[in-house]
């Protein structure tokens, strides 16, 4: 009980003195308005466009992302087709290959910073092959829906970093067959 005691009164005299949730700005829904108003977000709001344009051409979605995503994009993890918009370009006309009707729809977003976005989506789509690899319990016409969460950084109205999640295990689920 002591030692309980003592280290909640160590980490009391630690608490910084101010709510981090004091510097976070909430732009939901997303609206019209807003993306007209705030760069930052239209940036965002393209890039999901992006996300859900259906480019299967690597040349033509890297054409048509280079108004929004920075020629060094970081992303983490890593995405498939590798670093940078190259990447990205490769990355996502694979998936648009695999998941003709993909939707990347934002469903809410957090400014935290000066040009620190998260962002959470539902991705969606009705895969016409196995692109998860999940083998004989894949089911083509299945379709599924899977919320992401991601953090992008702005730069010059380009986004140039995102921490990226998306319940891919949850995909799988939905695309095998139900037993």
């Amino acid at each position: 009980m002591k030692k309980l005691f003592c280290s909640t009164l160590l980490m009391s005299l630690f608490i910084p003195a101010f709510s981090y949730a004091d510097s976070i700005e909430t732009i939901e829904p997303i609206t019209t308005t807003i993306i007209n108003t705030n760069p930052d977000v239209k940036t965002i709001k393209a890039f999901y466009d992006l996300l859900s344009n259906q480019d299967t051409d690597a040349a033509l979605l890297k054409e048509h992302a280079t108004p929004v995503v920075g020629v060094n994009w970081d992303a983490m993890p890593l995405p498939l087709g590798g670093p940078g918009l190259e990447g990205f370009a490769q990355t996502f006309a694979r998936y648009h290959q695999a998941i003709p009707d993909m939707k990347w729809e934002p469903q809410s977003i957090l400014k935290s910073g000066a040009h620190t976005y998260t962002v959470r989506s539902i991705g969606s789509g009705t895969p016409v092959f196995d692109f998860l690899s999940i083998g004989a319990e894949f089911v083509q016409g299945n379709r599924f829906e899977i919320m992401t969460i991601d953090i992008h950084t702005l730069k010059k109205g380009k986004i140039v970093r995102t921490y990226h999640v998306e319940d891919w295990r949850d995909a799988m689920r939905q695309l095998k067959i139900v037993q």
